[in-house]
């Protein structure tokens, strides 16, 4: 039990560090003055880079964890995060709920991976005055559609049934709750 925590919380820490370095990358190579053009450049290319091969381990991944839940008994569920697939069922949830924390994500999207553990251990801080909720873009492609969801990750917060907030990308748990939670109680 022990070693699972501390595999866990490594895990959280390794997605959190490298979310929030690439996010800092992505911040110089936009922002970054125009004499350091030349590492602007590198910076694109060295997110790109990362980019690619978060995506390739996802992919890789992908079909493993696709007939692990083809073959699964029951709906998975990570603490009290509930993973909807249908417009009705994520209804339901969006008008039952005072304050939902939406997560579009793909088992394909790289940086979605990344925000796995980050996602789980928000939901679980959380968990009396939040309700998290995973759409897989794949299978649940109508809601993505009815919320104009176009990259992922993508997470929207909704209060009384009304969108409050909206991130695309990867997002470290501090900018999940400044984003979120903090700046929306």
């Amino acid at each position: 039990m022990n070693a699972d925590i501390l595999n866990r919380e490594s895990l959280l820490n390794f997605s959190n560090t490298l979310t929030d370095r690439i996010n800092k990358l992505e911040t110089f190579a936009t922002n970054g003055p125009l004499y350091f053009l030349p590492f602007r450049v590198i910076a694109f290319a060295v997110i790109i880079l990362l980019l690619i091969c978060s995506n390739f381990i996802a992919l890789i991944r992908w079909p493993f964890s696709a007939s692990k839940k083809l073959f699964a008994k029951a709906s998975e569920s990570h603490g009290a995060i509930i993973n909807v697939s249908s417009v009705d069922q994520f209804d339901t949830i969006i008008a039952s709920n005072s304050r939902v924390l939406v997560d579009f994500w793909a088992e394909w999207c790289g940086p979605c991976l990344l925000m796995n553990k980050t996602v789980e251990v928000t939901a679980e801080k959380y968990a009396g005055s939040l309700t998290v909720v995973k759409v897989d873009a794949s299978l649940g492609s109508a809601i993505s559609k009815k919320y104009n969801v176009r990259g992922l990750p993508t997470m929207i917060l909704f209060e009384d049934g009304q969108e409050q907030a909206r991130k695309s990308g990867s997002l470290t748990i501090q900018q999940i709750e400044s984003e979120f939670i903090t700046n929306k109680c």
